[in-house]
């Protein structure tokens, strides 16, 4: 299973971070979940491992606090690396379908697939049930969450299956007519944009 970029897996059950207030105000925000029935509000805490996004108190359905994230910041400063980590967090939820994207292929080569792949557990990537699909560029994890990563050359690669979430890296390199194909993916599920 562990062949090509995916030997790169971080070997540790997570990349630590510097503290960074902005990264930190930003995992917070997307760690937010309030609960449908009584309001009640409550972050997250990753452990690595699945989770359920229950409210703990009523153990009622939940929302997300907030469902849209721009993070803005000069060349170097950890965007691509926040959103992977953001993302490879949220594939810990049962069942979760999450897309990557770049710009070009070349970006998604060069930036998108190093970020996630130097940042996700090994152990996740050597456990037997994890499927890789190079001709796909889709990881499938045991807990059947999907990570599928896409170039957004042709806009209409945007067109897909409801997401739970959306990272488009380097948005500023894309078109109002990209976003204006690629937002319906994410109205079914009310999901997340990083």
């Amino acid at each position: 299973m562990a062949v090509g970029r995916l030997k790169f897996a971080n070997a540790e059950p997570l990349v630590s971070l510097l503290h960074n207030p902005f990264q930190a105000k930003f995992m917070a925000d997307r760690r937010r979940r309030v609960c449908r029935a009584h309001g009640h509000e409550w972050n997250y805490t990753y452990d690595g491992k699945p989770r359920s996004i229950a409210c703990p108190i009523c153990h009622g359905d939940s929302i997300r606090g907030f469902i849209r994230f721009l993070l803005r910041a000069g060349r170097r400063g950890g965007k691509t690396r926040i959103c992977a980590l953001a993302m490879i967090e949220e594939l810990t939820i049962p069942y979760a379908l999450w897309w990557a994207t770049a710009p070009t292929y070349r970006m998604l080569e060069d930036y998108v697939l190093p970020a996630f792949f130097n940042q996700i557990p090994q152990v996740w990537i050597d456990h037997p049930q994890t499927e890789w699909s190079e001709s796909e560029l889709t990881l499938r994890l045991p807990n059947r969450a999907i990570a599928q990563f896409r170039s957004l050359e042709n806009p209409d690669s945007g067109r897909g299956p409801g997401l739970d979430g959306l990272w488009m890296d380097e948005i500023a390199l894309l078109s109002l007519m990209h976003w204006e194909t690629i937002s319906p993916t994410l109205a079914d599920k009310r999901g997340i944009l990083i």
